[in-house]
């Protein structure tokens, strides 16, 4: 598990266990991946989050993303059949999104929200007064505001495409239009604040909720400028067109970005029906916003290009459509054999990306990952308290931050004996001292202490973890695992 993943599973065990749930609007995210989890929990008749394992919360983004594959195959009146069906199948196969449909994370909610709110908006028409899909896609938006702060990056995007697109098709508007449907104008507003002061008031349970909902978009403003976390302007597009930083694999998305170029060109020419041409055009201009914005912040994680790759797979569709629909031949099998090519490429590349490489820092999608020898650490302790259930099997996690421990409390969820301390004070620990010790290597708790066999764990790149084991627990645990001494007859 990332430790993103095990703080924020952590928290809905909050939630599951009924302690509540409120939003922190200085170190978390929005409600609605904590709530989601609720039936996931549920199916697996889990009442605790020691009853959950990574199956359990995982499945809610991966859900997430099954839906999105549908939604977007679904968009045929506004894309055209082919160019949703290939849109569909492109999403299923990108890297990107099957990498991190089963990260316990916010991101795949957000496409999901966005996505199906902008299917209900291109539904909508001005010339129909009254009609219901202003107000549905307000909804969604405001599932979209109560899932992360990013969401006024994609409300921006939405903005600054509707209104170039409304310029360039002035002449088909008409302000009589937009008065018929000022009813459904105002009635998008409270649809927009339902989910949003619904969720983040915990269902009516905290009112400070909603006031704290707008601190956090201050909060994720500051957040972004951080240095700590800062990534030149070019890191998502260097990820994406050609990624290769050690001896391994390399990967790319340059034959979808290529025929997503082609497919943003497409709209303007008499190339794509004119019904189909306004709602492409939208997408353009949103792709390109989302990624000029994500660019241009300096903080970034790699799983936020998920927000603007979506349009970006829509364009490449759209690309393919058109070539196998052509009336020339020859570009109909260019395109047929490219669109074989890509998703055998995509599939091979997946495979890499969430196999052997997983949690490999040459994977572009990898972000100071968990290191598959904390799991060993983990397991360490377990077999060593199974032997002896019944015994003292205190641990003490010491790190000299917080961040340090992550994601240690996922995995002893289990346990009640565990204390998390960010210092070591001279009159610390009590005697009699743990049977195990977790500590970071700046503290030098190794060097403070004897009677304990240390070991060493990766957590993260290039971070360490030292993990200590009473000696006399160790030789014991040791001695019951050596084979029999055999005996010679003659």
């Amino acid at each position: 598990m990332h430790h993103d993943e095990a703080n924020q599973a952590i928290r809905f065990g909050d939630l599951l266990e009924g302690r509540g749930y409120r939003y922190d609007p200085h170190g978390h995210h929005g409600p609605t991946l904590y709530y989601a989890t609720l039936p996931a929990a549920w199916i697996a008749r889990a009442d605790s989050i020691a009853h959950c394992t990574e199956a359990t919360v995982r499945a809610v983004p991966l859900a997430a993303t099954a839906l999105l594959i549908l939604l977007v195959g679904l968009q045929g009146a506004i894309l055209g059949e082919s160019s949703a069906v290939l849109a569909s199948l492109l999403t299923a196969v990108s890297t990107p999104f099957v990498f991190y449909s089963t990260y316990y994370i916010q991101e795949p909610l957000l496409v999901l929200f966005a996505t199906a709110s902008l299917a209900a908006a291109a539904r909508w028409r001005p010339s129909t007064p009254r009609s219901p899909w202003l107000p549905i896609a307000a909804f969604f938006l405001g599932l979209a505001a109560a899932t992360k702060e990013t969401w006024l990056i994609t409300a921006f995007a939405i903005t600054c495409a509707a209104t170039i697109t409304a310029i360039l098709h002035r002449n088909d508007l008409k302000r009589e239009d937009f008065r018929n449907n000022l009813p459904s104008i105002l009635v998008s507003i409270p649809a927009f604040l339902f989910p949003v002061i619904l969720l983040y008031s915990s269902f009516f349970a905290n009112w400070r909720g909603p006031i704290d909902a707008v601190v956090g978009l201050f909060a994720g403003a500051s957040q972004s400028s951080q240095t700590d976390f800062a990534q030149p302007w070019y890191y998502f597009i260097q990820r994406l067109v050609w990624h290769k930083n050690a001896p391994g694999p390399i990967w790319t998305e340059l034959p979808i970005i290529a025929t997503a170029v082609i497919g943003a060109v497409l709209p303007f020419t008499k190339y794509v029906s004119s019904d189909k041409r306004i709602p492409i055009q939208f997408i353009v201009i949103y792709a390109f916003v989302q990624f000029i914005v994500y660019s241009a912040i300096p903080y970034k994680t790699p799983w936020c290009i998920l927000n603007a790759w979506q349009p970006v797979l829509i364009l490449a569709a759209t690309a393919f459509a058109n070539a196998i629909q052509s009336k020339f031949r020859w570009l109909k099998m260019f395109g047929i054999l490219l669109l074989i090519a890509v998703i055998v490429h995509q599939v091979r590349q997946t495979n890499q990306t969430c196999g052997r490489f997983c949690s490999d820092p040459r994977n572009p999608y990898v972000y100071s990952h968990t290191q598959k020898d904390l799991v060993r650490l983990v397991e360490r302790i377990r077999d060593i308290t199974a032997d002896e259930p019944s015994a003292d099997n205190r641990i003490i996690v010491a790190t000299s931050s917080h961040q340090d421990a992550w994601p240690l409390p996922w995995y002893f969820r289990d346990r009640t004996d565990v204390e998390y301390r960010t210092d070591w004070p001279d009159d610390f620990p009590p005697s009699p001292l743990p049977t195990f010790i977790v500590a970071s290597p700046d503290l030098e708790i190794d060097l403070k202490l004897d009677g304990y066999m240390w070991e060493t764990h990766a957590l993260r790149p290039n971070v360490f973890l030292f993990l200590g084991i009473q000696n006399d627990r160790w030789e014991s645990w040791l001695k019951k695992r050596q084979p029999p001494a055999s005996s010679n007859e003659n």
